[in-house]
């Protein structure tokens, strides 16, 4: 060093300068620089990495490891994230254990020439998956339609009832002559959080599974498959125009279309729960109540043959006679022309 004496005492060292003042500078692995007090500039710092996330972080053994992500930043050097290298991962998600991820950065040196660096160090701990496995099972599904003569022959059980099994039907039918079982009736079941398409609405709501119709004897059945999660289903049926609604505008003491599931036996809604905890292969009952709205002619009129074709229909001799056609209808009983 031109112009300059130095010497070293110890862990000290004696800088002289012609006709300047002495400076006495400790010597460190932190890049202390030997100068003039005047022209002494800052030491370098380290830089500092910044974990995100969680530290130690806990995965369930089998699940993918996300890296929560890191910054690394330095007083000379700004943003060193990108400089960020990961010199040791051991993780392994399939063994349970504890694992280290070691990160490192270095920085520029400046501006005592001297580099330093920074690690940081995430411990990942992968345990063992406690989670009790989701068991399905199937259960069984039976819903009944029953059609009364007049609302005075439903059973009103809105307010709280028995609860429906597979006696039900036939032990208000035993004592309900005007009210039988009816064919070709659909229901449908949906899961705990379906929305309700409303107690008015006529066919088949979306987002909700159809079974049925009902056979002969006014049942329809169908299989559903719940887990140990399952709380409990839905179930409605698909209701018909010229029927009752579940909100009929001339319901009279409390009488409605009424539908009962289970121990749902409450309101007057399309809207019943089949409540769980439910049981492998075990059959769960529904019971669908309603009123033809149709209005039955007071009289009864007779039937109507219309011919098909000219009439009087004429034909050249010796021509082959093709039958025009023709139809038959009858205010009651609707087409007859199969009858004719």
């Amino acid at each position: 060093m031109k112009g300059k004496n130095i010497f070293s005492i110890s862990n000290i060292v004696l800088l002289s300068l012609i006709g300047a003042v002495f400076a006495f500078l400790p010597i460190t692995s932190l890049g202390y620089v030997v100068c003039p007090p005047t022209e002494c500039v800052k030491e370098n710092t380290p830089p500092q990495i910044q974990l995100k996330g969680d530290n130690p972080l806990e995965i369930t053994v089998g699940q993918t490891f996300v890296e929560p992500g890191y910054t690394a930043t330095d007083a000379e050097d700004g943003d060193l994230t990108d400089q960020v290298v990961i010199v040791s991962n051991n993780v392994d998600t399939s063994v349970v254990g504890t694992y280290e991820i070691v990160y490192k950065v270095s920085d520029s040196g400046q501006p005592s020439d001297v580099v330093l660096s920074a690690s940081a160090i995430r411990q990942v701990i992968v345990l063992e998956d406690m989670t009790p496995p989701i068991i399905s099972k199937s259960i069984n599904l039976v819903a009944k339609k029953i059609v009364c003569d007049s609302e005075a022959d439903l059973p009103n059980w809105g307010a709280g009832g028995p609860d429906i099994t597979s006696s039900s039907a036939s032990e208000f039918l035993a004592t309900h002559p005007n009210c039988k079982l009816e064919s070709d009736w659909s229901f449908q079941w949906a899961n705990s959080d379906t929305a309700d398409p409303g107690s008015a609405f006529v066919g088949e709501a979306f987002g909700w599974n159809t079974f049925g119709p009902t056979n002969s004897n006014g049942v329809a059945e169908t299989t559903v498959t719940v887990t140990d999660n399952t709380s409990f289903i839905w179930v409605r049926e698909v209701l018909k125009e010229d029927y009752l609604t579940f909100s009929h505008p001339a319901i009279n003491d409390s009488y409605s279309a009424e539908m009962y599931c289970h121990t749902d036996v409450m309101n007057y809604d399309n809207y019943d729960k089949v409540e769980g905890p439910f049981s492998s292969n075990y059959t769960y009952h529904c019971i669908a109540f309603n009123v033809s709205t149709a209005v039955t002619p007071s009289t009864n009129t007779p039937p109507t043959i219309t011919l098909s074709g000219a009439n009087p229909l004429n034909l050249t001799v010796g021509q082959t006679f093709v039958e025009p056609g023709y139809t038959a209808t009858d205010a009651e009983d609707g087409d007859l022309t199969a009858s004719t």
